[in-house]
């Protein structure tokens, strides 16, 4: 007998997740569902609908100026007829793909958002596991500086949309910091890596060990930081694209401005994004009480055209894990808590019809079938309000404090204020 239980012992399954996944739970599920409504109203009255994209594509297509670190992150596999496929490692490249399958030239400018799994075999890190979920916006066409602009002001109001002020959005050129790499020939490449990656002390060093006067210009333009960084850098020298894309940054700074958007706004000419479709503006999201970055955007006018739609683009990814943080960090509920009702009884006609008039009057009723031992316990477990038990003609009704008994004359008007 003993061998035979070892024997079964040894068929169980171990059931754990993989690292970088995780259940999600009952109340952080309606947190998330809270947040991702209050995200799709927002986005929604600014003229933005809803797509959906598969979990999977062909590698080739979500690599697309993915950038090295990125595709070597992604879940990759072969599907039966042998073309290798991959898991998105995020949603714009997807959406880019849709809009060069589905969507002509008439119909832009086109808004579009979305809110979904993205995956990366990254390491676990604070609010960005392996799988995790994006909220963000994608729009396609327009004129520069007003697309850019309104992603801007309306990531702003988003945020304030769920009552968070104490942020800042870090605003930069991915195509300003470009331009003056291309004086660096092999080494900027490197150097737009470690930047991507955000290790600064590899970069300093490499400058360092670098006596010319692009070497220098770049450090000092790599140190600019805070409200004043985009006054300071207008009186570096400059070649002539660094010059232009600099001179696109200033038009969308005096708009945010000028709409009073300006105090949300800090500069970082360090801000470099993993993925190598940006060409312009780029900007990141930062909260107090989240070590990371919240949320990121930008401006990338050629990953269109490389699916054959020469479209201008640009949009922005809010990390749903990060904004749950920041919101639960403050104390925010973001739930509305109904009254919930433990109902207790034979199962009859009339024990489901007074949790059905329960719940037409906004309450939350879990029926219990059978004897109960310990109400006040089960209230306690189930964070529930009352703990009803219909008898043949009277109720008793339990709350954690007190407990009485009525008549069934009386229960309809007991629920109503109950």
């Amino acid at each position: 007998m003993k061998k035979e239980r070892n024997s079964k012992q040894d068929k169980l399954i171990n059931p754990v997740l993989p690292p970088g996944v995780k259940d999600i739970l009952a109340v952080e599920a309606k947190e998330l569902k809270s947040i991702k409504k209050r995200l799709a109203k927002v986005y929604e009255s600014w003229g933005y609908e809803e797509v959906f994209t598969p979990a999977f594509e062909y590698f080739d297509v979500l690599s697309l100026q993915a950038g090295e670190r990125i595709k070597k992150e992604m879940f990759k596999f072969f599907d039966d007829r042998g073309d290798l496929l991959a898991l998105r490692p995020d949603m714009t490249i997807s959406i880019a793909r849709l809009v060069s399958q589905k969507v002509s030239e008439e119909s832009l400018p086109l808004r579009l958002y979305y809110q979904s799994n993205v995956f990366r075999q990254q390491k676990p890190l604070q609010g960005q596991p392996r799988e995790f979920w994006q909220s963000g916006v994608e729009l396609i066409g327009g004129k520069q500086t007003a697309v850019d602009a309104e992603l801007i002001m309306m990531l702003i109001e988003t945020l304030k949309a769920l009552n968070l002020d104490n942020f800042k959005i870090g605003l930069g050129s991915v195509g300003f910091v470009k331009a003056l790499l291309s004086a660096f020939n092999k080494d900027g490449s490197k150097l737009k890596t470690y930047l991507a990656q955000k290790n600064l002390v590899t970069v300093n060093k490499m400058l360092a060990s670098n006596k010319s006067a692009a070497a220098k210009n770049l450090k000092r333009v790599l140190g600019l930081r805070g409200d004043k960084a985009l006054l300071q850098a207008k009186k570096l020298s400059l070649n002539k694209k660094a010059s232009q894309e600099l001179a696109s940054l200033n038009k969308v700074a005096n708009l945010l401005k000028k709409l009073g958007y300006d105090k949300y706004i800090t500069y970082d000419f360090s801000l470099v994004p993993d993925f190598e479709y940006y060409t312009g503006v780029v900007f990141e999201v930062y909260i107090e009480g989240v070590g990371l970055e919240v949320a990121s955007g930008g401006r990338y006018d050629n990953l269109l055209s490389n699916l054959g739609r020469p479209f201008n683009a640009a949009g922005f990814a809010i990390g749903l894990e990060r904004l749950h943080m920041a919101i639960v960090s403050q104390g925010q509920v973001l739930v509305e808590r109904k009254t919930k009702i433990i109902l207790s009884g034979s199962l009859s006609d009339e024990l489901y019809n007074f949790a059905t008039d329960a719940r037409k009057q906004n309450k939350i009723v879990k029926i219990f079938a059978g004897p109960v031992k310990n109400p006040k316990k089960l209230l306690t477990e189930k964070k529930a309000k009352w703990f009803v038990k219909l008898g043949k003609d009277k109720a008793e009704i339990i709350g954690v404090k007190d407990r009485k008994t009525i008549s069934k004359a009386q229960l309809r008007r007991w629920l109503k204020n109950a």
